[in-house]
C-alpha cells in the first residue's frame, strides 16, 4: 500500500481522502505536486524515504479515474530506466503496491524542498527546448534520480531506491 500526500495545490486537482487515526500506517509514503510542464498539467511524485522521483506528464481530469495505474506504470518505467527492476521484482512491486490512497498534505518540508529543487532543474533543462514534454520525460528518465541529494548525505535517489527494492519480499 502506498500513501500519497498531495500538496494544497494538488488537492484542487485530485480528490483526496482526509487522514484518520484508524487508517493503516506504512513506510511507503510519497508526496505529489501539480506542476506545469510546457503549459500542461503534470504530476510530480517523490518518495519520502529515498527521494526517488517520477513524473506523469500532461494529466487531464479524465485521467484521474485511472491515476493509480498511471502512477504504477510510470513507477515501473522509471525503475526500468534506472536499471533497478527485473521481471520477478516487478510482479512483487505490483502486488505490494496495488493499493494507493491519496491524502491531503502532511507538510513535510524536507521532502518538499527536494521536490521544489527537482522541479526547478526540470524547468531549467527544458527552458530552451521546443518540445518541452518530450525533453521533460527524457530528463526524468535519464537524470533526475542520478543527482546527489544533499538531504541524504549526497547519496543518489537511484541507489537509495535500489536498496529499498532489494528488501521487498
Amino acid at each position: 500500500m502506498i500513501n500519497i500526500f498531495c500538496t494544497r495545490k494538488t488537492e484542487t486537482f485530485i480528490p483526496v481522502k482526509k487522514k484518520e487515526e484508524n487508517d493503516k500506517e506504512n513506510d511507503e509514503n510519497w508526496i505529489c505536486n501539480l506542476i506545469s510542464v510546457g503549459g500542461k498539467k503534470s504530476l510530480y511524485f517523490i518518495d519520502k524515504k529515498t527521494l526517488y522521483s517520477i513524473l506523469i506528464l500532461n494529466v487531464k481530469k479524465k485521467d484521474l479515474v485511472r491515476l493509480e495505474s498511471l502512477f504504477m506504470e510510470e513507477f515501473i518505467t522509471q525503475l526500468n530506466n534506472d536499471g533497478i527492476l527485473n521481471a520477478e521484482k516487478e510482479l512483487m512491486i505490483r502486488n505490494k503496491f496495488s493499493e494507493i490512497t491519496f491524502y491531503g498534505t502532511d507538510n513535510d518540508q524536507k521532502t518538499l524542498g527536494t521536490l521544489r529543487d527537482n522541479d526547478y532543474h526540470i524547468k531549467r533543462f527544458i527552458s530552451d527546448k521546443v518540445d518541452k514534454l518530450h525533453f521533460a520525460k527524457e530528463y526524468m528518465h535519464k537524470n533526475i534520480n542520478r543527482r546527489p541529494l544533499g538531504a541524504r548525505k549526497f547519496a543518489y535517489a537511484k541507489d537509495l531506491m535500489k536498496s529499498e527494492m532489494e528488501n521487498i519480499k
